[in-house]
């Protein structure tokens, strides 16, 4: 699925084997602003894990929105069209801004676990 940025990029989604969360797709959004289409898609398949960036700090929210990358109020946003409990994982968080953004995540308001997702992470599914 083509992803909304201003240079082409796409996202998939794997689907896992097994029962529960194991039999859930693992979706990777690649760079993209706010998607109405990848949610209307999302929202048709079981989700385990979401891979998915948020570049910029709400403070840098004007530049989020012109380069077509989240920032974690759009992240909030985009996150409330997806039902049940997912496992999110933020990725392609701009240097030196980890900490900052994150701590901007923990406080949006949602049913789903997020975690950054760092260098050398091994995900199975």
């Amino acid at each position: 699925m083509s992803a909304a940025h201003t240079v082409p990029a796409v996202g998939f989604a794997v689907q896992g084997q097994g029962q529960g969360p194991k039999g859930g797709h693992w979706v990777f959004t690649g760079d993209t602003g706010p998607n109405p289409a990848l949610w209307q898609r999302l929202c048709a398949l079981p989700i385990a894990h979401l891979v998915i960036e948020t570049a910029f700090g709400d403070d840098e929210e004007q530049l989020a929105r012109v380069s077509r990358h989240l920032c974690p109020r759009a992240l909030g946003g985009e996150l409330a069209q997806l039902s049940g409990n997912v496992e999110v994982h933020i990725t392609h968080i701009k240097p030196g801004e980890g900490e900052s953004v994150m701590n901007e995540i923990a406080a949006l308001a949602t049913a789903h676990r997020i975690s950054a997702l760092k260098a050398g992470d091994v995900m199975t599914f």
